[in-house]
């Protein structure tokens, strides 16, 4: 007996010490799987992939790395950039199934950004309580951005990284030593690997690091030992190597040489923005207190409050001019963003801060008005964006949009709503910076305070969330079902996408997405939309044949292309061929839209539609339909003269159908509501037939409820007929 107790007890000891182990983890482990479970319950109502082409492009990076090791997008290996989220999610794609893929890519984004918990529960321990600590992870993991869990980009694992490396800074500043100096770099040095904009978390290290040499023993005796005149050279050599570096930067980047030099008024504006929609989105109150926390008092010096205030101000100081230039950069190149999805790094700092202010009393008074005018511009300069259904780059704005939908709220009811969030927000800050004396009631209220900071964000998350779930059903709805049709049609073998005139290439990405068979997306005019390397073919012959051909046995084509082949399956506006070698056009048009109109995107007087025919049975005599319509149109008339022109086929100077000489033309004028088919005896194949309109209208210029934005000629239709009329 005695000697099975001997066995026995270590055994036992050992269990007990586990379960004493995971009994004191137990309230970090629960929030992370209860929100691991929120998060991946979103995700899995996220039926497709909207965000274009951000998640068409890291799944085919994604995709490359699970089938070859390498980054490849359409088979052309990636080069001048690297990321490590397309080999962190490779193994989701080891899966042959492609829904089933998805649904793992989905779930490492929900593990991993929901890991941020740990670091930012680290950070805020540098400065609070337990329990004050798990309720800012709580909050730095229930911002508006984890809507971003259920989309393919590099936030969800980005986030997490960031977070810890921001934690291994102030823990380097709180003990300095080799082992935590070392931890902080490799993380550190890791950072911009996960996204770019991470390069930030490197100039906090050496922000860390010179402050730190500055508080060296050999620092202070050298600054005891020097003169004072002797720190205006150094200063002028300081200053002059700031001037230097900026040269420097502005010559090796057009984002900052564009915005600085150029329009430098749209750093502030753009700046606050971002910051405002930050703000709304994480209730106002914590990035209030952070701001206050910012300025030491007259508190007793704490190694870990200092640790971070300094890494809060580096970073806001960081990031926040990394999102002003790069948002004032799109505004002169794409659009004006609120880009409030670069600042999301900050939540877990600001939360720590916000709770060593709360719990520690850490709040100056004489800093609370000028923080409170500070916030109360960025709520009041930021534009809402109210009339989005979700606007995927200020998630925290979701929350007002969902007000709308939900409550009517206008611009103005929201400015008003978040005014009194501002002014409870100072309050609170006054009342627990005045009850110093009374430490019970002043936790009492930053706790309550806090609980109903949590219930915002987290209301702000499941707005961002379910707006962000509706985008993706809706496509859902409009794409073929199955979606892997063309996979399981051509059994998995390569497959050449070809289109033109592609406008919206929704449809195309998507399909390109849920069919991992195309392997190469081509058009016949050009419009062919990335990522990756896309292809127009020229003519090789009179005859049809294209120039170019990767060999594929199956070809993807938009219905306005004919190949010589069979028809496997058709769905929507596209059909799945089995081409007969060599990839050959029977019939072809350009100039028209999906929807049948012709025009343009930008200014033209005169729009063009033309079809080819390159065979015909037999070579028969045939004939050919062209129908000129603006029934879709009974507004103001913008009156089109039709030149209709059909004659043999020639290959243009760019390789393309072109008219040789007109055997016979149709002229007309086309007004609103009017519609007109014309009979043209077809030459011998190859033959070309040319639309042209003369006067074009743009919808909404004419009717402003319009939203049609092209520069729109009429709608064009072609048919071929066997034999003559």
């Amino acid at each position: 007996m005695s000697a099975m107790t001997a066995v026995f007890r270590p055994s036992s000891g050992r269990i007990l010490a586990f379960l004493d182990r995971l009994l004191a983890a137990l309230p970090l482990l629960l929030p992370y799987l209860v929100l691991s479970i929120v998060y991946g319950w979103q995700a899995s109502r996220h039926g497709t992939p909207w965000i274009f082409t951000d998640e068409l492009e890291f799944t085919q990076l994604a995709r490359s790395v699970a089938e070859t090791g390498e980054l490849s997008r359409r088979g052309v290996p990636l080069t001048g950039s690297f990321s490590l989220y397309p080999y962190l999610t490779a193994p989701a794609w080891f899966f042959e199934d492609t829904k089933a893929g998805y649904e793992a890519a989905k779930l490492i984004g929900v593990l991993g950004m929901t890991l941020a918990f740990f670091p930012a529960y680290g950070l805020a321990r540098l400065v609070a309580s337990r329990p004050a600590a798990i309720l800012a992870a709580l909050g730095a993991t229930m911002i508006p951005a984890y809507a971003y869990t259920s989309i393919l980009v590099e936030e969800p694992l980005a986030y997490p990284w960031a977070t810890l490396c921001l934690f291994l800074a102030a823990r380097w500043y709180v003990t300095p030593s080799r082992r935590t100096f070392a931890a902080a770099g490799a993380a550190g040095a890791a950072a911009p690997l996960f996204r770019d904009e991470l390069a930030v978390v490197l100039l906090v290290l050496v922000g860390v690091g010179l402050v730190l040499g500055w508080q060296q023993p050999r620092a202070r005796e050298l600054r005891r030992r020097v003169h004072p005149l002797v720190l205006v050279p150094i200063a002028a050599a300081l200053a002059a190597a700031g001037y230097l570096a900026e040269q420097e930067v502005a010559a090796r980047s057009v984002e900052w040489r564009t915005v600085s030099r150029v329009f430098p008024e749209r750093l502030l504006e753009y700046g606050t923005w971002a910051a405002g929609a930050f703000s709304i989105g994480i209730a106002v109150l914590p990035v209030l207190a952070a701001l206050v926390f910012l300025v030491p008092g007259r508190e007793r010096r704490d190694r870990g409050v200092d640790a971070l205030r300094l890494v809060l101000g580096l970073s806001i100081l960081g990031f926040g001019a990394y999102t002003a230039v790069k948002a004032a950069y799109l505004s002169t190149v794409f659009a004006d963003r609120v880009s409030e999805r670069n600042l999301i790094y900050l939540s877990p700092l600001v939360f720590a801060a916000a709770a060593a202010a709360l719990e520690r009393r850490l709040i100056s008074l004489w800093a609370l008005g000028p923080a409170a005018l500070g916030v109360l511009y960025l709520l009041t300069a930021t534009p809402y964006q109210m009339e989005f259904h979700f606007y995927s780059d200020a998630p925290g704005l979701g929350i007002l949009a969902r007000a709308n939908r939900d409550y009517g709220w206008t611009p103005d009811h929201a400015q008003t709503v978040l005014l009194w969030m501002l002014a409870a927000a100072t309050a609170v800050l006054l009342a627990v910076a005045l009850l110093r004396s009374r430490p019970a009631v002043s936790l009492a209220i930053g706790g309550l305070a806090g609980a109903l900071v949590l219930g915002w964000t987290m209301t702000a998350e499941l707005a961002a969330a379910s707006a962000s779930n509706s985008f993706s059903r809706t496509l859902l709805r409009n794409l073929p079902a199955p979606l892997d049709w063309v996979d399981r049609r051509s059994g998995g073998e390569p497959v050449l996408y070809l289109g033109q005139k592609i406008a919206d290439p929704n449809g195309l990405w998507s399909l390109e997405f849920w069919n991992r068979s195309i392997k190469r997306v081509y058009s016949l005019d050009g419009t062919a939309p990335g990522p990756g390397p896309t292809v127009t073919p020229s003519l090789a012959s009179r005859h049809g044949t294209l120039a170019g051909s990767p060999g594929y046995d199956f070809v993807l084509a938009e219905s306005s292309i004919d190949l010589v082949g069979r028809v496997l399956e058709q769905h929507g506006g596209w059909r799945l061929y089995r081409i007969e070698q060599p990839l050959r056009l029977r019939t072809s048009q350009s100039g028209i839209y999906s929807d049948g109109w012709v025009g343009q995107q930008h200014e033209a007087d005169v729009v063009t539609a033309t079809y080819n025919r390159f065979e015909t049975p037999g070579n028969r005599p045939s004939t050919m339909l062209v129908t000129v319509s603006k029934k879709a149109w009974c507004g103001k008339n913008v009156p089109g003269k039709v030149l209709i022109q059909i004659g043999p086929l020639a290959l243009g100077q760019q390789r393309n159908g072109v008219l040789r000489r007109a055997t016979t033309e149709r002229r007309w004028v086309v007004n609103s509501c009017q519609e007109k088919t014309f009979t043209l005896p077809a030459p011998p194949p190859p033959f070309h037939v040319s639309v042209t309109i003369d006067g074009t209208f743009v919808p909404h210029d004419l009717d402003p409820s319009n939203s049609e934005r092209r520069r729109l000629g009429a709608m064009v239709g072609f048919t071929w007929k066997e034999g003559r009329d």
